[in-house]
C-alpha cells in the first residue's frame, strides 16, 4: 500500500536513557519500505534528489545537504530505507551469480552480510546493548526488527564520532569512550559510546562552517553506512544537485575519498507546508476553517520563528500548541492560530515603536555623515536579502557581519546600539539587543573552555548584534594562547547563527592589522568595513553643546564660548600630548570638569554653565595633561640598573 503524507511526518528525533546511563539520539524510523514511501518522497518535491541516487547499495554512505536539520533527518531515513532495499536486491543477485556457479549459497540467517560488515542484529550485537535485550520494539537500545530492518537509526555528532573513531590526523585529544566527560558529566565512568561495536548505520550531524576536525580516514575506519547530515544557508549548495563542485569541502572529499553519494535537500513549497498542517489538523480530529489560508499561517509562523523555524516538526508543534489553547470548537480557524502564537511568546504586549526612530536618531548625531550613508546602504541590501528569502526566491544571504574602526570617542559603540535597533524595526534582525563582549569575554581559562565561552557569548546575542570590542586581541601570540581557538569557533558561531550580527570593532590601524592577519574563513566575511573618522573641531563644539542640552545646561555667551573651545582643540591637535585625548570622550571630560567648576561657585541658575567654568575646566584638562606627560617621562620605583 502506497505510504501518505502521514509516513514521512512519522519521521522525527527521539531521544531515550539507555540501561547503561548513556543517552541515545535517534531517528525514529517509517513503517513503510522504500517501494511503498516512493510516491510520497515523489510528490514532497524537496526530497527528489532522494530518488535519482543510483546502486544505493554499492555507496559507503550519502551527504545529505540541507537547509533544516528536521529535513535533512528525514532525509536519512528515507535513504536508509532505500538503502536497505538496494542491500537486499545485491545480496539476492550475488546469491544466484554464486548459485549458478555451483558455488556454497551464504547462510541467510546472519542478517545484512557485506564483506565482513554485520548490519543485522545478532546476540552478541544485543548482548552488549542491553542485558535485558529482549523481543520488545520499544526498547530503545533495539535499532533493528527481528527482520533486520532498521526501526531506530541512532544519531551522533560529528564530534563523538571523531573521539571513538579519530586517529593521529584527527584534532581529538579525548579519547575513545570519554564523551560523558566531555559533556559534564561526571556520574557515570568513562565508556566506550553504545554504538561503536555495532554495524548498523549511522547519522553524523555536522555544523555548516566548513572547518572539520574529522578526517576521510576516520570515516573509513567505520566500516559501516553512514548518513553525513551537514545543515547549510548556502544556497548553492542545495540548488545544483547535478554540480558536485558547489558543495562544502569536506563533503567533496567524502564523495571522492570514501564513495559516498550527494543528496541536496531543497527547501520545501509553501504548499507542501500548507499540506502538512492541515494533514496535522486532520489527524488531531479537527477542521480547518475553509477562510483560513494555510499557506498564510506557515508563513506567519516562519516569521515568528526566524532561524529557529524546523521545518515540519515546528508545524505539527504549532497545531498541537493551537488545540490545546485556542479550540473551542471542531473547526480551527485562523485567529486561534495567531493567539496561540502570542500567547506560546509570553510576552507583555506593547504598543508598537515609532516605526524608523532608531534611523532618525543616527541621522540626528553630529557628523558622521559616510558613515550613515554606508549603514543605510547596508541595511537596505540585508532587508532585501530577508524578504527575497522569506518569499521563497533565490538569495545569496550577505554576510551578517561589519568592522567598525576608528579613534576612541568616534561614537562606534553608540552607533552600533543604534544600527541594531533599526535593523530590528526593518525585520532584518529578531531584536534590537546589544551584547558588548571583548577578549577576557571569549577566551576560556583552560583547555577546552574556549569554544564553550564563544558558544555562550553567540546563544546570549542570538537574533540581535554581538559587539566584539579591540577584535584585534584575538589574533594568536602561539604558545598556550587560547585565541586562534576562538576565532576559529566565532566563524563557526557565525555560520550557525546567520541571523546575529557582528560587529568587530577597534581602532583604524590595529583593525587592519586584525583583518589581514584573520583566518581566510573570517577574513572572507569581513566586507563590510566602515571607518569613523574623527570629529572636525566645529563638530566637536557641537558635540558639547548637545551633551550639555541633554543634561539639561545651557552655555553662557554661546559665541565666545565656542572660540575659547576651539582654541583649546587647535591646542590639543598641535601639541602631540593631546593626539590621544579622543575625540568625543574629550568634550564629555571638559563637560564634567565645566559642572564641576559650577558647583563650586554655588551659581544661582543651576542650568547655566558660565564662560568662567568652561576656562578653568580647560585649564584644569591642560594641567592633567602637562602632569601625565612629566609621569610618563619619569621612572618610578625602579631599584638597580642604570636606568636606561
Amino acid at each position: 500500500m502506497p505510504a501518505k503524507l502521514e509516513d514521512l511526518l512519522s519521521i522525527r528525533r527521539q531521544s531515550a536513557k539507555l540501561a547503561n546511563g548513556q543517552h541515545m539520539e535517534y531517528v525514529e524510523m517509517p513503517d513503510a519500505a522504500y517501494d511503498a514511501l516512493r510516491p510520497a518522497v515523489r510528490s514532497a518535491g524537496h526530497l527528489e534528489e532522494i530518488d535519482k541516487l543510483d546502486r544505493l547499495g554499492d555507496a559507503q554512505g550519502v551527504v545529505v545537504l540541507c537547509r533544516r536539520l528536521a529535513d535533512g533527518l528525514q532525509a536519512a531515513a528515507i535513504l536508509v530505507r532505500k538503502w536497505e532495499r538496494d542491500i537486499a536486491g545485491k545480496r539476492s543477485r550475488d546469491s544466484a551469480l554464486v548459485q549458478a556457479e555451483d558455488e556454497e549459497a551464504p547462510d541467510e540467517s546472519a542478517g545484512w552480510e557485506e564483506e565482513g560488515a554485520s548490519f543485522g542484529p545478532d546476540e552478541e550485537d544485543g548482548e552488549s546493548m542491553d542485558e535485558d535485550d529482549d523481543a520488545n520494539g520499544d526498547d530503545p537500545a533495539r535499532v533493528t526488527d527481528s527482520e533486520g530492518r532498521m526501526i531506530r537509526l541512532p544519531i551522533v555528532t560529528y564530534r563523538e564520532f571523531g573521539m571513538a573513531l579519530g586517529g593521529q590526523e584527527d584534532n581529538f585529544p579525548i579519547g575513545i569512550g570519554q564523551m560523558n566527560m566531555l559533556r559534564g558529566d561526571t556520574s557515570n565512568p568513562p565508556q566506550e559510546p553504545y554504538w561503536l561495536d555495532h554495524s548498523y548505520p549511522l547519522v553524523l550531524v555536522a555544523p555548516s562552517h566548513g572547518y572539520y576536525s574529522l578526517s576521510a580516514n576516520t570515516v573509513k575506519r567505520a566500516n559501516r553506512f553512514i548518513l553525513y547530515v551537514i545543515q547549510t544557508m548556502q544556497k548553492s549548495w542545495l540548488s545544483e544537485p547535478e554540480d558536485s563542485s558547489v558543495a562544502p569541502p569536506f563533503a567533496k572529499q567524502l564523495v571522492f575519498e570514501c564513495d559516498f553519494d550527494l543528496c541536496p535537500i531543497g527547501q520545501p513549497a509553501p504548499e507542501y507546508y500548507a499540506a502538512v498542517l492541515r494533514n496535522c489538523v486532520e489527524r488531531e480530529g479537527y477542521r480547518l476553517s475553509r477562510k483560513a489560508d494555510a499557506v498564510k499561517l506557515v508563513e506567519e509562523l516562519r516569521e515568528f520563528r526566524r532561524e529557529q523555524f524546523d521545518s515540519y516538526v515546528d508545524i505539527e508543534r504549532f497545531v498541537k500548541l493551537t488545540i490545546r489553547r485556542e479550540a473551542s470548537s471542531s473547526r480551527l480557524a485562523a485567529d486561534d492560530f495567531r493567539r496561540a502564537l502570542l500567547m506560546h511568546r509570553k510576552v507583555k504586549m506593547e504598543a508598537p515603536k515609532e516605526s524608523g526612530k532608531a534611523e532618525t536618531q543616527l541621522d540626528r548625531m553630529i557628523g558622521l555623515g559616510e558613515v550613515k550613508a554606508q549603514l543605510r546602504r547596508l541595511v537596505k541590501r540585508l532587508k532585501l536579502e530577508r524578504e527575497r528569502m522569506r518569499a521563497g526566491l533565490s538569495a545569496k544571504p550577505a554576510p551578517m557581519a561589519a568592522v567598525f574602526m576608528g579613534s576612541p570617542g568616534t561614537a562606534k559603540t553608540t552607533v552600533a546600539r543604534l544600527f541594531g535597533r533599526w535593523l530590528a524595526e526593518e525585520r532584518v534582525l529578531d531584536n534590537g539587543e546589544f551584547h558588548e563582549v571583548s577578549r577576557k569575554d571569549l577566551i576560556g581559562k583552560y583547555v577546552g573552555w574556549t569554544a564553550h565561552v564563544v558558544q555562550e557569548a553567540f546563544e546570549e546575542a542570538r537574533g540581535g548584534i554581538l559587539f566584539i570590542d579591540e577584535a584585534y586581541s584575538l589574533l594568536g601570540n602561539g604558545g598556550a594562547d587560547f585565541a586562534d581557538e576562538a576565532m576559529a569557533e566565532i566563524v563557526l558561531q557565525m555560520e550557525n547563527n546567520p541571523g546575529t550580527l557582528v560587529i568587530f570593532a577597534g581602532y583604524p590601524d590595529e583593525m587592519r592589522r586584525f583583518i589581514a592577519e584573520s583566518n581566510s574563513g573570517l577574513r572572507s566575511r569581513l566586507t563590510n568595513l566602515i571607518e569613523f573618522p574623527d570629529y572636525s573641531d566645529e563638530e566637536m563644539f557641537d558635540i558639547l553643546r548637545h551633551m550639555a542640552s541633554q543634561e539639561q545646561y545651557k552655555l553662557e555667551r554661546e559665541p565666545e564660548a565656542r572660540e575659547l573651545v576651539l582654541r583649546f582643540l587647535v591646542g590639543q591637535r598641535l601639541d602631540r600630548r593631546g593626539a590621544n585625548q579622543g575625540n568625543g570622550r574629550l568634550m564629555r571630560k571638559l563637560l564634567k570638569a565645566a559642572i564641576g567648576h559650577m558647583a563650586e561657585r554655588e551659581a544661582q541658575d543651576m542650568t547655566l554653565l558660565a564662560l568662567d567654568d568652561l576656562r578653568l575646566a580647560i585649564e584644569e584638562l591642560e594641567r592633567a595633561d602637562r602632569l601625565a606627560a612629566r609621569s610618563g617621562s619619569m621612572r618610578i620605583g625602579y631599584l638597580g640598573g642604570s636606568g636606561k
